[in-house]
């Protein structure tokens, strides 16, 4: 059971995110030219983080200070703002909460790791999954040869508590 519990594990942090955030902010541009932008800055597995969170942060100065909204919106409901709030602000919201999620869900994963022994197994994923320096698929790299290095390892003890 502890063996599928990890190999589950083991999916789920290749599976993960990294800590770019490019969809919180291809959800809230409106020019097509930065959605396309945005869609192959999150598709490039081979760029670094770092890297991707300076493109990032590129598209995002360039966006409008104001996103107006039209007057027929505004004369159908005219309790409404003439202004939406600064899309810089709704996109660090975002991010913030997926910070926020991702954090919860890295402490719980620790938690649940050291109690069934493999803690440092844990924070080792949790470094590379956080790592800025490196691309996603060098990320994948690593955490595939960590995860594989862990089952040769439980599955060497298991061999030895059969023979």
């Amino acid at each position: 059971m502890k063996h599928l519990l990890l190999i589950c594990v083991i999916v789920a942090a290749v599976s993960c995110d990294g800590p770019v955030y490019v969809d919180e902010l291809e959800d809230l541009v409106t020019s097509s030219t930065d959605r396309y932008q945005l869609k192959l800055l999150d598709d490039d597995d081979y760029m670094t983080r770092s890297q991707k969170q300076q493109r990032l942060n590129e598209i995002l100065a360039r966006q409008p200070a104001y996103i107006q909204v039209s007057r027929l919106c505004l004369q159908a409901m005219p309790s409404i703002n003439k202004s939406i709030p600064l899309l810089q602000q709704q996109y660090q919201a975002r991010v913030q909460y997926e910070q926020a999620r991702r954090a919860s869900k890295a402490q719980y994963k620790q938690q649940r790791a050291d109690q069934l022994g493999y803690g440092s197994w844990a924070r080792q994923m949790n470094e590379i999954d956080n790592d800025m320096s490196i691309s996603e698929a060098e990320a994948d790299r690593r955490e595939n040869d960590v995860g594989m290095k862990e089952i040769d390892y439980l599955f060497t003890l298991t061999l030895k508590k059969l023979i």
